[in-house]
Formats: C-alpha cells, sequence, structure tokens
C-alpha cells in the first residue's frame, strides 16, 4: 500500500509497512460497522411510538408492561361476587383508563381506530368495567361498553420516571367475560397523545416481545457505541442496571 503525499511544489510517496497497512484495515472494518450500527441505533431512537403486536392474548389474567420496565402498567381480571361477574381493567400506580358511558351503562371505553387519545379523555384511576353479567337467577344480566366489540382500543394513561404517557391496547371482546388482545403501543414523549391503532411510519418502531415477559434490556448489550445514539435516557438504564448489579 502506498501513500501519496501532496504539496504544492513536489509529490513524495511514502511505503506503508504490511503490518500497519493490516491495521489501518482492520480500522477502517470496524468503523465502518460501528457506523452502519450507529445508523439502525439511531434510526429506532428517532421512533416516537413503540408498538407490540401479540397473538391474540386472552385478556383474563393478562398484564401489561408498555415500556419493558418492569412495571405493569395495566392488568385485566375477572372478579366473581355472589350475584355476577365482572371484568375489570386496573391501570398501574398514578395511571388510569379511559372512561365513558352510553345511556345507563358505563365502563372502560372502547375507542375506535385513530381515536386522539390525550388529556381529553376522562381516564379512570382505579378500575373499569370491561363487561359483565348480573342477576344469574331467574336471568342473567349482561353489561359492559365492550360487548360484541371487535378491534377497539383501550386508552391507557401511565407513568415513566414519573411523568404520563399515553397509549393503547387493541382488542376484540364477543360476550361477557371473553377477549383478546392483538397488540398495544405507546408514546414515548410524555404528555404527547397518540393515535389508537397507529402502528406504521417513520415514527413508529415495531417491538416483538410478549406481555406477560417485559422487555430487559441487559446492560452488556447497552454497552456498545450505540449508547451515544440513544441519549441520556439509554444512558440512564445503563447506569440503573449497573447500580442493580454492583
Amino acid at each position: 500500500m502506498t501513500a501519496v503525499v501532496r504539496s504544492g511544489k513536489q509529490r513524495a510517496t511514502v511505503h506503508i509497512n504490511s503490518k500497519l497497512e493490516k491495521q489501518l484495515l482492520g480500522y477502517a472494518v470496524v468503523a465502518g460497522a460501528a457506523g452502519v450500527g450507529l445508523l439502525a441505533v439511531a434510526q429506532s431512537a428517532e421512533a416516537k411510538i413503540v408498538y407490540t403486536p401479540l397473538a391474540n392474548v386472552p385478556i383474563k389474567n393478562l398484564a401489561i408492561d408498555f415500556n419493558g420496565d418492569g412495571v405493569t402498567d395495566v392488568h385485566f381480571k375477572i372478579s366473581y361476587t355472589y350475584h355476577g361477574a365482572f371484568s375489570n381493567a386496573y391501570p398501574g400506580t398514578g395511571g388510569g383508563v379511559a372512561f365513558g358511558n352510553n345511556g345507563h351503562t358505563s365502563g372502560a371505553l372502547p375507542l375506535p381506530f385513530l381515536s386522539r387519545i390525550g388529556w381529553k379523555l376522562e381516564f379512570k384511576s382505579y378500575r373499569a368495567f370491561i363487561t359483565g353479567v348480573a342477576g344469574c337467577h331467574s336471568y342473567c344480566l349482561d353489561f359492559g361498553l365492550w360487548q360484541n366489540q371487535t378491534n377497539k382500543y383501550l386508552g391507557v394513561k401511565f407513568l415513566i420516571n414519573g411523568k404520563p404517557h399515553f397509549g393503547w391496547v387493541r382488542m376484540t371482546v364477543g360476550t361477557p367475560l371473553t377477549g383478546t388482545a392483538s397488540g398495544y403501543a405507546y408514546e414515548d414523549l410524555p404528555n404527547k397523545p397518540i393515535l389508537a391503532g397507529k402502528t406504521t411510519g417513520p415514527d413508529v418502531l415495531v417491538r416483538n416481545v410478549s406481555a406477560s415477559a417485559p422487555l430487559k434490556v441487559p446492560g452488556r448489550l447497552l454497552q456498545t457505541l450505540g449508547v451515544l445514539a440513544r441519549g441520556s435516557e439509554t444512558m440512564a438504564i445503563w447506569r440503573r442496571e449497573e447500580e442493580l448489579a454492583a
């Protein structure tokens, strides 16, 4: 390999030994790979909506951790009383479930595609009915706004580092006490509304993890050049994991 040094007066030829040449080629390969990795990570970091598809998971006893920090942000549970049974959605601490009413029935609100989920909605901070049955002596009374709803969206408000974020769970419910979830998403900017069902576009990051197994980000994976592209939030995660491992 020969390097040519140019000047206004003359050209000088400098010969590089084979060992140094191999080292330079190695540096070039590593730099190129790092550049590709940084670009991919930077593109992911630009995504503002994080979407997780699910394979029609039954909502009975389903717990969802939107951002994979180990904290359940909304969970579903069927409770029984002496006069009936109820399917409820419970938000995490500081969070809420979009709430509404139709006639004499109130509960968790089934939102249509591209509904804006944000501060203009009413959020229930304790629990919200999905469906239920009551009576069941001479007859049963079915109730709940989610009866016979296909691919509708449950609006959710939850906290990340004490700041509110908005998300949704896509669900299909038939008769009372039934139902499945086919995906969920959240907006990674605090206080910013999210559109129900938006799962494509340059501002969407698709993440494939199980709702019952929150996403774990090993500290070892974060200790790469990619950390620089992710910014301060990722560095904070790295530091927390290092502290836990110590």
